[in-house]
């Protein structure tokens, strides 16, 4: 089994966040969209594919979500356009374990995702629940190149903000307010310099 690509703090932070009876937040800076996409390799528009759990070396349980990627707004997918998004969390000896803060993906659901360190067609968040945009469709329109009224949404309540400055303080993430998807897709590539 190839290991784990994670940075030294990345890794302990996940560690401390998920042990039993650790603090029930993670707490991050907020990152901008350009700051987002600088520390993103790829970002895709994608269906949410099946997740499988295992345990990787240590005894920390891995999830590999199934990601068909609709569109890709940065960088380059993996060609067949499918991707594994790997995420640590999931049960290990009864007891489930995640990193607070990390989004949820749906079996299903559509989903603009930024990412990083994409090997091998395994890719990770780029900043845990940061990094996932729900897209929401009216009813009766189908998922495509039109946009049709999609917005996308982004949920951060599970988070809390380090805010800098003169009084250092803490504040917790809401849901954001939905915007235009085609607004979002333009905005991207443009920050990106992948203007298409």
């Amino acid at each position: 089994m190839r290991p784990v690509p994670f940075s030294v703090g990345a890794l302990l932070a996940a560690a401390v966040a998920i042990l039993p009876g650790a603090a029930g937040a993670t707490v991050m800076r907020y990152l901008s969209l350009p700051e987002h996409l600088g520390l993103s390799d790829l970002v895709v528009r994608a269906r949410v594919g099946e997740a499988r759990t295992f345990v990787g070396e240590g005894g920390m349980p891995f999830t590999d979500t199934e990601l068909e990627v609709l569109e890709v707004l940065k960088g380059q997918a993996p060609a067949g356009g499918k991707l594994v998004v790997r995420q640590m969390k999931g049960e290990v000896d009864g007891a489930y374990r995640s990193v607070p803060g990390d989004a949820v993906l749906i079996p299903g659901e559509e989903v603009v995702l930024f990412l990083h360190g994409v090997e091998g067609g395994v890719a990770y968040l780029t900043a845990l629940g940061q990094s996932k945009y729900k897209v929401e469709r009216p009813v009766g329109t189908i998922p495509g190149p039109g946009d049709d009224g999609a917005v996308v949404v982004r949920d951060l309540s599970n988070l809390t903000f380090y805010l800098e400055g003169d009084r250092p303080a803490l504040t917790h993430g809401d849901e954001e307010a939905p915007v235009d998807l085609r607004i979002f897709r333009e905005t991207v590539r443009e920050l990106a310099g992948e203007a298409r």
